[in-house]
């Protein structure tokens, strides 16, 4: 646990104990939670469980972050910089935003390093999940969520509307779920994110981010860093190019 994270977490117990400023924020953090879908509703509305999973546990994350900015603790740097990026990014959907809202939160949340010993939010959250009573699945999806991170991948059809996707860098290949409405009968490569299923389930990934679609693009050009596509062959013409500049945002000044 880094140090932003221990001392996050001595605020929390302190404010638990005496009821403090802290404590209000920290309650009314618990009582918005209760607004956000369940785990169990997103599922009875036909989400995939174990997307509803991920999906469920980073919301929970976002409300922690816009929490945290309210903190008299909590290093203005931060604050600053993640009012910075959203007014920066704008993040929505093509073609209004190039960064689509799954891409840019957990990008914000799980990979954003803060401070001298690079902690993620993701972390922060992960280093206080007992004190705000967290299911041991959801603290093991966030686990997960902490460790994920973009990839570039080929994916090919295979059965039951499941994909293997072959991830260029390491040739490592799993069977994923792509829940963002992904529909393709041919091999295709994608910049997206990756969940693995729970410990100890024999189970599929899931694509846990909208994919981009490398379209006039090569495994070889992929692998070699070749010139981009020219913004007709790119998916909404700049994802791509978006998806590349905001991976030089992941280190926060110390």
């Amino acid at each position: 646990m880094g140090r932003i994270a221990r001392k996050i977490r001595r605020e929390l117990e302190r404010a638990l104990r005496q009821k403090t400023a802290s404590f209000e924020a920290f309650r009314r953090g618990k009582e918005r939670a209760e607004t956000i879908k369940s785990l169990g509703q997103l599922i009875r509305e036909g989400i995939d469980p174990l997307h509803a999973l991920y999906a469920n546990t980073t919301n929970l994350a976002g409300l922690f972050m816009e929490d945290l900015v309210d903190l008299p603790f909590l290093d203005r740097r931060v604050c600053a910089f993640i009012e910075q990026v959203q007014d920066d990014y704008q993040a929505g959907y093509p073609p209004m935003s190039p960064i689509t809202v799954s891409f840019y939160m957990h990008w914000l949340l799980y990979d954003v390093r803060f401070g001298a010993d690079r902690e993620t939010i993701g972390e922060w959250l992960l280093g206080v999940s007992d004190l705000m009573k967290f299911h041991y699945v959801q603290v093991e999806a966030l686990r997960n969520l902490c460790n994920s991170r973009i990839g570039i991948f080929e994916a090919r059809p295979r059965d039951k509307g499941r994909y293997g996707l072959r991830e260029l860098i390491t040739g490592r290949e799993v069977v994923a779920v792509i829940p963002s409405g992904y529909n393709n009968s041919h091999a295709a490569l994608m910049l997206t994110r990756v969940a693995p299923p729970l410990n100890g389930v024999d189970g599929y990934h899931v694509s846990i981010t909208t994919p981009y679609m490398l379209l006039g693009t090569t495994e070889h050009h992929s692998r070699t860093g070749g010139t981009a596509p020219p913004p007709s062959e790119v998916w909404s013409g700049r994802p791509i190019l978006a998806g590349v500049h905001i991976q030089g945002l992941c280190e926060f000044p110390r």
